[in-house]
């Protein structure tokens, strides 16, 4: 906080459920360039980036190394492989392209056998997506890796056998920005998984494609991973739904399903829960009421998709945060939403409800700190009565095309310092600046329609 309080460091984003603690923060470039500059010359970090001439490593005992490259990163493996020390301990890529994935990987495995963290990121990649490109088997030899990040789009990999070696590793990411298809569900990959039995942190792809099923139409099985305590796009139609029963230090899980989801036991610990419903007719509604009545002690749910009776189970007594999405509500959510005591975040976005008028009744949300309205398409009027949303201090409204009008109500909430509108109509920008909306508010962004 001395940083922030000194203007050194910006805040990004702030706990919603822990009042002052920092979750992200960013610093200006020029910060960014004198950090650089300290930690090269105390041999704490280095950062080589290719698309600079002349740009190299110095110092061959480096153990911290963050590279970038303008083009194809093998290019650059010389300055890394050809040292005589071995000392490396955090290796982190990044680049637009990967051309050759194995004679990337095979050099940096076989010479850097300490490592502790490594992270693989780029953009596209130029390899075939019709064929399986295997992470060589020679990664099993980072006994000590504690962190390990792929995410290559338009690839698709087997895990290897040796991958059972790494005894130690705490976070796997397999996550990608674009299409990934991952084959998880080989007899050989599910014992991979099922043997990293130290992961606290797994993020599987954000698509599994359409081989993941094993051949005889088994699940991938994530029963034994008993100290995960974070569990990123868990899909029940690859992935064995009992298991979570097992996982009973979980306390983040993200979830995608196109079917019902059933009651199962539940895990105290969890606190947060994104479930994601996909339909595959436009008409189709996933109940997943048995489910969420699994988990009571839910803090921060997000719920997207198009839900049986999505509203009757979030009357959990220590909510704090609520995300939905792709709900397609007919009946106005907000005198339920208003009844949740503890609710301090609350983010309606694309298509939550297709109503034309919303009302926040009286003294309703009355611990409500920041609030977010966006692509509600068919919302004409919005009203805020007296005492509702007492205590908001943040407030974006974005896409909401016909809502014409700026409530009235929220001219009496003394608490709201921020507001940021994001194309907006003309009309409603007219009604906030003739109801005193930039007068009332300490930070006020706004960007008009196109």
């Amino acid at each position: 906080m001395a940083l922030v309080d000194r203007g050194m460091v910006q805040v990004g984003r702030r706990s919603s459920i822990f009042v002052g603690r920092i979750k992200t923060c960013r610093i200006h470039d020029l910060m960014r360039d004198l950090c650089l500059e300290k930690a090269k010359n105390e041999n704490f970090f280095h950062c080589i980036n290719f698309q600079v001439s002349g740009d190299s490593l110095s110092n061959s005992k480096v153990r911290r190394l963050a590279f970038h490259s303008n083009d194809n990163i093998v290019d650059g493996l010389p300055c890394l492989t050809n040292n005589r020390e071995r000392c490396l301990r955090s290796l982190l890529c990044f680049g637009p392209k990967a051309k050759d994935f194995n004679n990337l990987m095979k050099p940096l495995f076989n010479r850097f056998n300490m490592l502790r963290v490594f992270k693989f990121e780029y953009i596209s990649s130029e390899l075939s997506r019709s064929q399986y490109h295997q992470i060589p088997e020679e990664i099993g030899k980072l006994i000590h890796l504690r962190l390990l990040s792929i995410k290559v789009c338009g690839l698709v990999f087997l895990l290897p056998s040796s991958m059972v070696n790494l005894r130690c590793l705490q976070t796997l990411d397999l996550r990608a920005g674009g299409l990934l298809e991952m084959n998880l569900c080989t007899r050989r990959s599910m014992n991979v998984l099922s043997k990293l039995d130290h992961l606290r942190h797994l993020y599987l792809p954000d698509f599994f494609g359409h081989t993941c099923l094993d051949e005889d139409g088994l699940r991938l099985r994530l029963g034994n991973l008993r100290s995960l305590e974070t569990l990123v796009n868990f899909d029940s139609r690859y992935c064995e739904l009992d298991d979570l029963s097992q996982l009973t230090k979980l306390t983040k899980l993200s979830i995608k399903t196109f079917q019902a989801l059933g009651e199962i036991n539940p895990v105290s610990n969890l606190q947060s829960l994104s479930v994601k419903t996909f339909s595959r007719h436009s008409s189709d509604l996933i109940d997943i009421d048995p489910f969420l009545s699994s988990y009571p002690q839910i803090q921060k749910p997000r719920l997207y998709g198009k839900l049986v009776n999505p509203l009757e189970n979030i009357f959990f007594p220590n909510l704090v945060k609520l995300t939905m999405g792709s709900n397609f509500l007919k009946v106005d959510p907000m005198p339920i939403l208003g009844k949740l005591s503890k609710l301090r975040i609350l983010a309606i976005g694309s298509s939550s409800y297709y109503g034309k008028k919303m009302v926040c009744c009286k003294d309703s949300f009355p611990r409500l700190e920041s609030l977010s309205i966006s692509e509600l398409l068919n919302l004409e009027e919005w009203r805020v009565e007296e005492g509702a949303l007492s205590k908001l201090f943040h407030l974006e409204i974005s896409l909401c095309s016909k809502l014409k009008s700026y409530p009235d109500g929220l001219r009496n909430i003394t608490t709201l310092k921020e507001i940021k509108l994001t194309r907006m109509d003309e009309d409603f920008m007219t009604s906030f600046n003739q109801k005193g909306g930039v007068e009332n508010c300490h930070e006020h962004r706004s960007s008009k329609s196109e």
